[in-house]
């Protein structure tokens, strides 16, 4: 199984102290570029925005890329293209709609603890920047980040290299709880830390399932897709939600009857 890929340990921790060095060396070009672009007046340039939403997905590409050829492996076989069926693929995109409100209600639960003890709640970094991006130049490059680049690169260090590498070292649990709790730390955002922590763990269980890492990769896609429609065009999520799942409810009856009629023709030509 994909979840018991033979990492290498040593390997791991060079490409987790790679990704660090790589991504503070970035981080600090897109300050520079920042402060350059302050002193000429010009802010809110696009190439600014590129390189501080980018250079994160940029540094883990090249250095995953590294990590598969020295252990003899492609993109092909992290992410499991030959295994996923077409099952798969409805379980991913089911798991992140029927997420989508309980996500919501407990980051609104997060949100009100955090008001009682005295801190103040505030948005994801990374959605700040997108209700800052005006031009559509800038939503268009937030959006690629968002349901390409954050699905491929945060499933694939998360659920296709920390947690097999753990749990081949013989401790399941430290591999399915440690990966969701690094998930969810690493977008620095104590009130979406607890969803998307449990957002993690429904990750794991799609790998687990399906074998497959495109599984959760289409998963996670869809769900930052949900959230990007809902920012850029100002609904509500509940609202979407609820629509959608009339929605379905209407289709069903009519999936139903095509299905129950075209499964007898469909077996009367592929069976013999």
């Amino acid at each position: 199984m994909l979840s018991e890929r033979p990492w290498k340990l040593e390997a791991v921790l060079a490409l987790l102290a790679g990704l660090v060095v790589g991504w503070s060396a970035l981080n600090l070009s897109a300050i520079g570029v920042t402060q350059l672009a302050l002193h000429k007046n010009s802010p809110n340039r696009l190439f600014e925005f590129i390189i501080s939403s980018f250079s994160f997905y940029i540094v883990a590409l090249v250095l995953i890329h590294f990590f598969l050829r020295f252990h003899g492996a492609t993109w092909n076989d992290l992410f499991g293209f030959r295994k996923l069926r077409w099952q798969s693929i409805a379980a991913a995109l089911a798991a992140a709609v029927v997420f989508l409100p309980a996500g919501l209600a407990l980051k609104k639960l997060s949100a009100v603890l955090l008001t009682k003890v005295g801190l103040n709640p505030v948005e994801q970094t990374s959605m700040q920047a997108l209700e800052l991006s005006v031009s559509l130049g800038q939503k268009i490059v937030f959006g690629i980040a968002a349901l390409l680049l954050a699905p491929i690169v945060e499933e694939s260090l998360f659920r296709g290299i920390l947690y097999p590498v753990v749990k081949q070292q013989g401790y399941p649990k430290l591999a399915l709880f440690g990966s969701s709790v690094a998930f969810a730390a690493i977008h620095t955002n104590l009130v979406t830390f607890l969803p998307l922590f449990l957002l993690a763990l429904v990750f794991v269980f799609l790998l687990e399932i399906t074998d497959a890492l495109l599984a959760p990769v289409i998963a996670h896609s869809c769900f930052n897709g949900i959230n990007f429609a809902v920012y850029v065009t100002g609904t509500d999520v509940m609202d979407w939600w609820k629509g959608l799942m009339r929605a379905i409810r209407h289709a069903l009856p009519s999936v139903q009857h095509l299905v129950e009629t075209l499964c007898p023709a469909l077996c009367r030509v592929l069976l013999p």
